[in-house]
């Protein structure tokens, strides 16, 4: 039976305890934890008699918010903004007030946070500029997005009591915004949550089907679990290996809607639907533990990803395989190390983490971030472009984020076994750019896999692929623009030729004016000489004449004749 989002209007104080008890078990500082407790009276100071739509005083959700922090060991700051986050949008406290009372960098994650929550959904425009802004933020900060993340959750958790519209647009929302970015902060827990909420609003008739078929043979499914948990534990004590542990693992419904959905099947026919994970203390022990599943069950073909060589971009670790027992029984099976867990549940929060007795530094946890993640190096470069016209366009900038980083990607190698990401749809061309730019712009074809392939070529995950490229001759191409999948490539090779024709331009105005000075012509190219005399070329401006005779397409004495025959009509016509 489904549980009930809001079963009773909760108590502030104990959910207060709770809170406190899962801070205890990670900080045990004094005198921060007195910080956290005055942040959580000034919250409750400023709440005050204030009540959310299920009825609730308003206090509870900042709480929740930060129990949700919690728990993924969120540092002190992060902790107390999540305290604070509606402080700034909900109360009367002023920003300067805030900072006074709490500091300087709690204050501006409050504040960033404040930004980014006013989304006004019956308008496109402004919905697209906030995500805009949510971006933004997060380049800048990204505790901005964990405090934003464990804000959505928890209001997805209560949302049943909204309009059923509303809460098909904030599921929509959710869907497309927020689950990709806790997916590429590798927020586990959170994106699966997100996911299942969101797909009960948006698909209610699928989603309590699965939900039904699910629990239908739960039982069985459990029963079946342990004998293989058992079975492998025997295993492992028999080939002496260490600190293992073993736990079953349920799939969430969205991902197996989403595994019906793209494998065209039944739910009945989902094989993969029993899954163990199992944690060990070393590497080694991650590929011993695979070495004794192998030799004891049959592993299906295609079914193996190592994770551990070659890491998701949110930095997840993990060997995946399918295997058979020799009872007919499919199932999953993950291995990694208890380091790796901690990074696969809380992904980025992992590195945010808090630690006793560390000094932290907003500056030197992002720079760590980007070293880690080429994802948020692309937002970083998105961001702080100086000559990046998407910051102009809302829409191109949110479309340039969703298409380039929010995306599923592909995994692919140069030949020397460097991995690169890119979108899943990336050509070639795509994958010449995000090398360099200096060799997108000279590249004259590719090699995947040892056999040559056309420029537009999609790439395919563990391609192996090497560039051709002449170094002296640009072979930069317009047509590219309808080839390549990404905006950051399309950007430079705009770029490129925006760059190239001012230059040209200008030399072919200097090649026409030098011709009009030696001919003793004292003319004005307007639009209607052009529309006339050059329709056939497609010339349409003057600075496409320019370009034309700089590029030597049309020749300049071909000009300085139409505009002798143009003025020798008119010097007729005005003598008639």
């Amino acid at each position: 039976m489904e549980d009930q989002l809001i079963q009773k209007l909760e108590n502030e104080e104990e959910i207060y305890k709770e809170l406190m008890v899962q801070i205890n078990s990670y900080i045990t500082d004094k005198d921060i934890l007195k910080q956290i407790h005055k942040a959580y009276l000034l919250a409750q100071r400023k709440h005050k008699k204030q009540k959310r739509e299920t009825g609730e005083d308003f206090i509870i959700h900042p709480i929740r918010v930060a129990q949700i922090l919690a728990d993924l060991k969120s540092e002190p700051n992060t902790l107390m903004a999540g305290l604070l986050h509606d402080v700034l949008e909900d109360t009367n406290l002023t920003f300067d007030e805030l900072k006074l009372a709490v500091g300087e960098d709690i204050a501006h994650i409050v504040e960033r946070t404040t930004k980014l929550t006013k989304i006004v959904f019956n308008q496109r425009q402004r919905q697209i500029e906030n995500q805009q802004k949510m971006f933004l933020a997060m380049a800048n900060d990204i505790r901005v997005v964990l405090v934003k993340l464990s804000d959505r959750l928890h209001n997805m958790q209560t949302l049943k009591i909204m309009r059923p519209d509303k809460r098909l647009r904030i599921s929509e929302e959710t869907l497309t915004i927020y689950v990709p970015l806790a997916h590429r902060l590798g927020l586990f827990k959170i994106k699966s949550e997100l996911e299942d909420l969101s797909f009960r609003y948006i698909n209610p008739e699928q989603y309590y089907r699965i939900s039904r078929l699910i629990n239908m043979k739960k039982n069985e499914r459990e029963k079946s679990i342990q004998k293989i948990i058992d079975n492998i534990q025997t295993l492992f004590v028999q080939s002496n290996i260490k600190n293992f542990s073993i736990s079953g693992r349920s799939k969430n419904i969205y991902s197996i809607y989403k595994k019906m959905k793209q494998r065209k099947v039944s739910f009945e026919e989902i094989f993969d639907l029993l899954a163990i994970r199992i944690i060990v203390d070393e590497v080694d022990a991650c590929y011993r533990c695979l070495g004794i599943i192998h030799s004891n069950y049959s592993p299906l073909p295609l079914r193996f990803k190592d994770y551990i060589a070659i890491p998701k971009p949110n930095l997840y670790q993990s060997l995946h395989n399918t295997v058979l027992s020799k009872d007919g029984t499919l199932f999953e099976v993950q291995i990694r190390t208890r380091q790796m867990d901690e990074i696969a549940e809380k992904g980025i929060a992992a590195h945010w983490g808090y630690k006793e007795n560390k000094i932290y530094s907003k500056q030197d946890k992002q720079l760590e971030i980007a070293k880690k993640l080429r994802w948020y190096q692309e937002l970083i470069k998105i961001t702080k472009d100086s000559d990046n016209d998407l910051h102009k366009n809302s829409q191109n900038f949110v479309d340039s984020i969703k298409n380039d980083i929010l995306t599923e990607n592909v995994y692919v190698f140069t030949p020397k076994q460097e991995v690169y990401e890119l979108p899943k749809g990336s050509t070639t061309i795509d994958f010449a750019f995000f090398i360099h730019s200096s060799i997108g712009y000279r590249m004259t074809g590719a090699i995947v896999n040892g056999k040559i392939v056309p420029l537009e070529y999609i790439l395919k995950n563990g391609d192996i692929i090497s560039i051709r490229t002449n170094k002296n001759i640009f072979r930069v191409n317009k047509k590219w623009l309808n080839i390549v999948k990404t905006s950051y490539v399309k950007k430079l090779i705009k770029k490129f030729f925006n760059k190239e024709n001012i230059e040209l331009v200008k030399n072919g105005k200097e090649i026409l004016d030098k011709e009009l000075y030696n001919h003793k012509i004292d003319f004005v190219i307007d639009k209607n000489f052009l529309v006339e005399n050059f329709k056939k070329q497609y010339i349409q401006n003057i600075n496409e004449l320019y370009i034309a005779i700089a590029n030597k397409k049309i020749n300049c004495h071909l000009v300085i004749t139409k505009i002798n025959s143009f003025l020798a009509m008119k010097k007729r016509f005005q003598k008639k």
